[in-house]
Parts: C-alpha cells; sequence; structure tokens
C-alpha cells in the first residue's frame, strides 16, 4: 500500500492508470488468496495474518525449550511481515508460553485419572 502511494506521488502520466491498475489487479488477487481462511471463510487481512499466525505457532516444534525459543523469535520476524503488532496476536503468544510450561511442569497419568474420578465423584 505504501509503494503504491508512492508511485502514484512520483509518476503522472499516461501509463500511470495502466500500472496503478495493476497493482490493484495484484492487490484483489492477494485479498482473494490470503483472505480465504477456511473452505467458505473469508475475513479481513488482519484477521487473516492472525489465523496464519496461530497456525505456524501451532505447526512449529515445541519439544524442547530451546526450539520454543526459536519458535518465538521466528514470530517476533514474521508479525512485521504480516501487518500485525504483538498484541494483536495474543493467542500466538501465549502457545510457545503454554508449550514452555507443559514442558516445565508435566501432567503424570495418575493427575489426568484423578482428574476425571472427580468429575463421576459429583
Amino acid at each position: 500500500m505504501e509503494k503504491k502511494a508512492d508511485f502514484e506521488e512520483q509518476f503522472q502520466s499516461e501509463l500511470k492508470q495502466k500500472y496503478l491498475d495493476k497493482l490493484n489487479g495484484y492487490l484483489s488477487d492477494f485479498d482473494k488468496k490470503f483472505c480465504t481462511t477456511g473452505l467458505l471463510r473469508k475475513v479481513d487481512r488482519r484477521q487473516a495474518g492472525k489465523d496464519r499466525l496461530l497456525k505456524a505457532m501451532k505447526k512449529a516444534d515445541t519439544s524442547s525449550l530451546e526450539k520454543i525459543e526459536e519458535t518465538s523469535k521466528n514470530m517476533e520476524e514474521l508479525l512485521p511481515k504480516l501487518g500485525l503488532v504483538q498484541e494483536d496476536t495474543a493467542e500466538a503468544v501465549q502457545y510457545p508460553e503454554k508449550q514452555k510450561d507443559k514442558i516445565l511442569n508435566p501432567k503424570s497419568g495418575m493427575d489426568m485419572i484423578k482428574g476425571l474420578g472427580k468429575l463421576f465423584k459429583k
């Protein structure tokens, strides 16, 4: 969008409209591909960026603390490319933290069974 505005300011010719139309075509193609997050679900660019970031975080390898830190760094690099700020992406930011917590405080199988037992006591 910024480049489009710069282009409009710099050039004043007959070809300007031709290239602006081409840029608008590219933007609409981008919106069709990027903003479709599901089979029939279309969202705005910001929400599509959030959805894609969360999907990338869930796909990332979070099997060790080092890999979680690397994932967090990659996420910080990816935010500006998607046009997002960290405050907008709370769910994606919290995902690596949850995985880190699972590694640092693992639950045993007995804890899970006790939790199920409490459901049936009521």
